[in-house]
Parts: C-alpha cells; structure tokens; sequence
C-alpha cells in the first residue's frame, strides 16, 4: 500500500510540477497560461506525449524534435524534485487535505522560485493564487486565524520592502505574507526563518568567496524553507 500511495504521490507531484514550470515561463513573459505549449525557439507546438514529465524529455532526449535546440534542464528536475517531495508528503499526511494544501502550496512555491531564478520575477498571479488558495483551504478546516496570523509574521518584512527596497524586492514582499498565510503562524515561522538563514549564509558565502553579488533570488530560498517547514 505503501508503495502504491508513493508512486501516486510522486505522480501527482511531476504533473503539478510541469504545471509549475508552465507558470513560471508564461506569466513574467506576459503570456496566457492557456493554449499548446511550443519550442521556444522555432515555435513548433509540442505534441501531448511530449508533454508527459520526465518521460517526455527522456523520449525527445532532451531536444526539439525540429530546431535540435535544447530542453532547459531545469523543467525535468524540477518535475523529479516535485515528484518526490510529493511521494514523501503524501506518505507523512494524515488526511486528505492535508495533502491537498501541501502540494498546492509547494506547486506555487516553485512556479516562484523557478521565475525568480530565472526572470528575478515572482508574477503577482502567484501570490495572489497563493493566498487565495491558502485562505480557502484553512478556511475548510474551520480555522480562520492560521492565515491571518502567517499573514501578520510576514508584515514586518512587508514594511521593510516599503522603506527599504534594496533590502526586498517588490515581488517578494507580495508573496511573503501569500505564504506565510498559506502556511500558517508555526509552519510559516520555520519557513520564513529557514530561508533567511540560508540565504544569509549562502550570500556570506559567495561575498567571501569574491564573487560580485547582483541580488540573490529570495523565492529560491522560500521554497526550500517551505519543504522544510511541510515534511521536516
């Protein structure tokens, strides 16, 4: 049984994290999330086994069956890291939705990371959906405070990015307080204080190691302290 609700978790979790990669390149691009995805470069419309994660890149060998340009690395392993982080939470859950809110919380948190990594860009659609969903799903579980209460952690930070930008990007200040209210006051305190130490360290690391810092992507950092405040 074990086995079976493993691999239905980390089926769930490639899917939901195609979907994620799909966010993350069409909406800082100004571009619908709806219609056939194609080659970045010669436009050519993929075909629906193409699409499968993981399996689709492994059939194409990494290429477009067109132009040879290659698939960006990032989309098969972000459906492998989603996939297990998934197989792994929907073994811990003890409900249903439980498990529901975990992996729409880290679906949006990687849709984040993913376009902060690359366009330095967390689209307001995500937090908004984040928070939104977030509300919506405490609210199912007959408790209000849980958001209001992530939400009220994250304000400090909220109003640092207001007279501080440099310290805070505008769009990090949006979906701190999107997630901190989808995760709730003890989970988002792990994840908040759990990405600021790392990414702390990791950007003590790179100033000491004499490379030019351009604004380490926060969204990253969050991601990872989200996986570590759900399944730790």
């Amino acid at each position: 049984m074990k086995i079976f609700l493993g691999l239905a978790g980390f089926a769930c979790g490639a899917i939901l994290a195609s979907y994620a990669g799909l966010l993350a390149y069409r909406l800082p691009r100004g571009k619908s999330t709806w219609g056939r995805s194609r080659c970045e470069a010669c436009g050519r419309a993929l075909a629906c086994w193409e699409l499968i994660p993981l399996m689709g890149f492994l059939l194409v060998k990494g290429r477009c069956r067109r132009c040879g340009r290659g698939i960006p690395l990032r989309y098969p392993l972000a459906e492998l890291l989603l996939g297990v982080l998934a197989a792994w939470l929907m073994l811990r859950s003890v409900s249903l939705l439980a498990y529901f809110k975990g992996m729409v919380i880290l679906t949006l948190a990687l849709a984040a990371a993913m376009s902060d990594l690359e366009k330095r860009v967390i689209p307001d659609q995500v937090s908004i959906a984040l928070a939104v969903a977030g509300v919506f799903l405490w609210w199912l579980s007959a408790n209000w405070l849980a958001p209001v209460g992530g939400a009220l952690l994250a304000l400090p930070l909220v109003l640092l990015a207001a007279f501080y930008p440099q310290g805070l990007g505008g769009g990090d200040a949006k979906f701190l307080p999107a997630l901190a209210a989808a995760l709730g006051v003890a989970a988002g305190a792990q994840a908040m204080s759990f990405a600021f130490i790392s990414g702390g360290a990791c950007a003590l690391a790179l100033r000491v190691s004499g490379r030019r810092l351009a604004g380490l992507p926060l969204a990253p950092f969050l991601f990872a302290g989200t996986v570590f405040a759900l399944l730790h």
